[in-house]
């Protein structure tokens, strides 16, 4: 069974909420595909890598001291 027969069988006011769902999904998943973050920006910050090293930065206090 194709999902416009089950559709087709529920009640109008189920079918307008299926949709809204469906329409939902597809703005969702557009949202997704605009708003992936490529790797561009990899390797920016080698040129500090001898200045910080994970444990030094997760030592530190809040405050910097």
């Amino acid at each position: 069974m194709s999902i416009e027969e089950v559709v087709k069988q529920l009640a109008e006011e189920l079918q307008k909420e299926v949709g809204e769902y469906v329409q939902f999904l597809l703005e969702r998943r557009a949202k997704r595909k605009r708003g992936y973050v490529g790797f561009g920006w990899e390797g920016a910050l080698k040129d500090l890598k001898d200045q910080y090293t994970q444990w030094s930065y997760s030592t530190r206090s809040p405050n910097g001291k």
